[in-house]
């Protein structure tokens, strides 16, 4: 019997993270959210903000960016399909 009281367990869920704007930052143990030094990656988010006034500026997604970004998670989502089910 399934412990959630929404049936959980019978419903299948996938969970996507991203960085966002907090990108290409520290991890917690070496400066948390503080700027890479190096090795940082171009960051693009919905808007041209920085997570933290000393944090790197994103470049605000244009369509070009928001249908790749789909067209990849289709991609991958079919290329590794098999293995998910």
């Amino acid at each position: 019997m399934c412990p959630h009281s929404r049936g959980a367990c019978e419903s299948p869920a996938i969970q996507l993270g991203h960085a966002g704007r907090k990108g290409s930052t520290k991890v917690a143990w070496e400066g948390i959210d503080e700027p890479l030094e190096t090795g940082g990656w171009q960051l693009i988010s919905a808007s041209a903000l920085a997570y933290l006034p000393n944090g790197p500026i994103p470049r605000a997604m244009n369509r070009d960016d928001m249908d790749r970004v789909r067209d990849d998670f289709v991609a991958a989502n079919t290329a590794r399909r098999g293995r998910w089910l």
